[in-house]
């Protein structure tokens, strides 16, 4: 069972005060759900870190854009950002990496879209000593590219790849004309580790 961390003077729950010692550090593997070859990143972020964060994190690391709808499930609890007190969803702000870690909590599932149409399966691998120099998220591999975000999913993406690879494939006007070179120019084996960090340096936190 998941339990966030409690305020002892009020009872609410609160992702901890940041002190001075370095936090540990978890390494997180995310992968893409019925894309292949598979999407995967491997992350590594301080584990004081709130799922807010993560989802920050997330989003900079798999290249998303951050306009859609998202939430995280652990077993049956969904954590993400209510819309009321009563939705029955636990707020993101006040549940921790670590907390997962203490619930031995190894994988959970982060969804990002209208009706979860992307799926991303979590692992934490593993959990090292923080040091002053390993305190921000970094991204430390990764294959292929994030799929665009006009894609409503798996399904739709593994279409729009095998189209644009037609050579034979012939727009019907302007508009599709410009979408099919858009989808041309798109590689889907490409991934920019230099430039998922140089996003995740700059990401508030």
């Amino acid at each position: 069972m998941l339990i966030p961390k409690q305020d002892r003077a009020t009872g609410s729950s609160y992702p901890g005060p940041r002190t001075g010692t370095p936090a540990e550090v978890a390494r997180l593997k995310v992968a893409l759900i019925e894309i292949v070859p598979p999407i995967w990143r491997r992350v590594t972020i301080p584990v004081n870190l709130t799922l807010r964060r993560l989802h920050s994190v997330l989003q900079s690391t798999m290249g998303w854009k951050d306009v859609q709808p998202h939430r995280f499930r652990v077993g049956d609890t969904l954590i993400g950002m209510p819309a009321t007190v009563h939705d029955g969803m636990k707020d993101s702000r006040w549940v921790t990496v670590q907390d997962l870690i203490n619930a031995r909590i190894g994988t959970l599932y982060y969804d990002y879209g209208e009706n979860s149409r992307w799926v991303h399966e979590l692992w934490i691998e593993r959990v090292d000593p923080g040091t002053l120099n390993n305190q921000r998220p970094a991204c430390v591999a990764g294959e292929r590219a994030c799929p665009p975000e006009e894609s409503s999913g798996p399904d739709e993406y593994v279409d729009w790849i095998l189209a644009a690879r037609d050579p034979y494939g012939q727009p019907d006007s302007g508009k599709d004309k410009r979408s099919k070179d858009w989808q041309r120019a798109f590689d889907p084996e490409r991934f920019d580790l230099e430039k998922v960090n140089a996003a995740l340096a700059i990401l508030p936190l």
